[in-house]
């Protein structure tokens, strides 16, 4: 009886281990300090059809064998090399890994305000975004209702079916955050960045867990009463930086959910001042519970 191959698969396709291993180091310099990290380039080339193109095309990044992704930071690449290999990352116990005295004050590729890569640029819908990019949701009017407290617990009803379908029996398991405990400063972002990285590669498996971590993120701090200041820079990374439309539609749903309590956050009266398609957005969130 033959000895089985070990394979991984990749958004269908079938990698062995011997040839992961075997294949060529690919490197990737991430941020803006341009740190150096190497991958196996059938690794990186197994997630999607646009890296497979990137790393074994006739183009520069695959001649050359290294690709530069100034608008990634450490953390997130990080856990992008965890999900490449494990397909899961865990942005908390990386984070824990860093050195000692590592923190985004003191190491920039950790902050939040990594530059986006200016070619990583999302095409919109005609007609479906106001001028900087923030959805509003097209609803018809519904009848009023007397229990305002309803059409609350409606809205953040609404908010939790957003995940989405995904078999990963460690995901089922995540336990919930501790009440009274907060939330990694760039944890949010980080699952942001993911997604809109995914997004743009086509990694779907990818786009799919960042988007339910950064859901389950924002319901358990929602549900375990934790400070929203992390929302806030969530909430400016998205004004900030080109995102797709179904991130912006799941952070302004929160936000109307969560309303009076990230009113009080810092920054966020600010924020909306800045940008006003940001309040028109939310506004039309909030419609419903003021008819």
């Amino acid at each position: 009886m033959g000895h089985r191959q070990h394979c991984l698969s990749f958004n269908g396709a079938r990698l062995t281990i011997r040839r992961i291993a075997a294949s060529k180091p690919f490197t990737l310099v991430i941020g803006p300090h341009r740190r150096e990290f190497i991958m196996h380039s059938a690794k990186v080339a197994g997630l999607s059809p646009a890296l497979k193109a990137l790393v074994n095309g006739p183009m520069r990044e695959g001649v050359e064998g290294r690709v530069e992704w100034d608008f990634l930071d450490d953390l997130s690449f990080l856990c992008f090399f965890n999900y490449a290999y494990t397909n899961r990352y865990d942005a908390t116990k990386i984070k824990a890994d860093a050195k000692p005295g590592m923190s985004a004050s003191s190491n920039p590729d950790l902050s939040v305000t990594t530059v986006l890569d200016t070619k990583m640029v999302v095409k919109f819908d005609d007609g479906q975004f106001t001028s900087r990019g923030w959805p509003v949701r097209q609803t018809s009017r519904v009848k009023p209702r007397k229990d305002i407290l309803s059409k609350r617990a409606a809205l953040w009803t609404h908010f939790c079916c957003l995940k989405k379908p995904r078999d990963d029996p460690d995901e089922r398991n995540e336990e919930a955050i501790i009440a009274g405990g907060e939330l990694p400063p760039e944890q949010l972002v980080c699952n942001a960045k993911l997604y809109a990285f995914a997004d743009y590669y086509g990694i779907e498996d990818l786009k799919v867990l960042a988007y339910n971590k950064l859901h389950k993120d924002l319901r358990d701090a929602a549900e375990c009463r934790l400070r929203l200041s992390n929302v806030v820079s969530l909430l400016q990374y998205c004004c900030d930086r080109p995102v797709p439309d179904e991130l912006k539609e799941l952070v302004v749903l929160y936000v109307a959910c969560q309303f009076d309590n990230i009113w009080k956050e810092e920054g966020f009266q600010d924020l909306l001042a800045t940008h006003g398609d940001l309040s028109v957005a939310i506004i039309g969130e909030l419609r419903g519970l003021l008819e």
